[in-house]
């Protein structure tokens, strides 16, 4: 199996994934964690070519611990991301490279303009990289076509408004890996939170709300997107 998260900052996926994508690839699955941008917005302080850097080196670091096979950074300019026809192009390539069996993005909730942007353009994307012709498939003899057939969401509590999950990953075995992982992203933490105690309590604290809802001690919660029902195939029984 293969899992896709792609995100809009770096710091996103070992946050508010980590637990999954840990599991996930201690089962043998291969995991790719995409970051559309490096995060170069969040300070003033540093200056933006160097939180590039630390940040890129950051999750790096967090996807070794997490077991991932590949993270990516890429350049799309962070605090302006919009669902445009060059993001929608590039998310359908990724598709189409990866071949993702699972892909989890941001909700599309959200009131962070960047989160709710991307997650729209992830939602189009997938649905674009079925297609055998025209421009999204430009590419096609190299990477044919995908359909992603498991399309989830997940929330960034702060920026999130009537997130409604559907679907609960336990994640209580995983959960010093994921405090681990999340160690690793240095700049984050440094810029914006006195101390690692603090720091680590902003994923535990929902970690904990939501193993409580779900009947574990740590879960990480999902909404499952309803794409591409004009794709599925009637069955035989009901049990198949």
């Amino acid at each position: 199996m293969r899992l896709v998260v792609m995100t809009t900052f770096p710091a996103a996926g070992p946050l508010f994934v980590g637990g999954t994508l840990a599991k996930h690839a201690q089962n043998g699955d291969d995991c790719y964690l995409v970051s559309l941008s490096a995060g170069e917005a969040m300070t003033n302080i540093v200056p933006e070519e160097q939180l590039i850097k630390d940040n890129t080196r950051n999750l790096k670091e967090a996807a070794r611990v997490l077991g991932i096979r590949e993270a990516r950074v890429l350049d799309f300019k962070d605090t302006d991301i919009s669902n445009s026809p060059e993001l929608k192009m590039v998310v359908n390539n990724l598709i189409r490279e990866l071949k993702p069996d699972l892909l989890i993005t941001h909700t599309t909730n959200s009131t962070h303009p960047d989160f709710k942007e991307a997650a729209n353009a992830v939602v189009d994307a997938s649905f674009l990289a079925m297609l055998q012709a025209g421009k999204w498939a430009r590419d096609f003899d190299a990477l044919g076509s995908h359909m992603v057939s498991k399309l989830f969401t997940f929330e960034v509590p702060e920026f999130t408004v009537g997130f409604e999950p559907d679907v609960f990953i336990d994640i209580t075995d995983y959960i010093d890996v994921k405090t681990e992982a999340v160690g690793c992203l240095r700049t984050s933490r440094e810029l914006g939170w006195e101390d690692i105690e603090k720091w680590t309590s902003r994923f535990l604290g929902q970690n904990r709300y939501w193993g409580q809802h779900s009947g574990v001690k740590y879960a990480e919660p999902f909404k499952r997107m309803r794409t591409h029902e004009i794709h599925i195939r009637a069955s035989e029984y009901l049990s198949r």
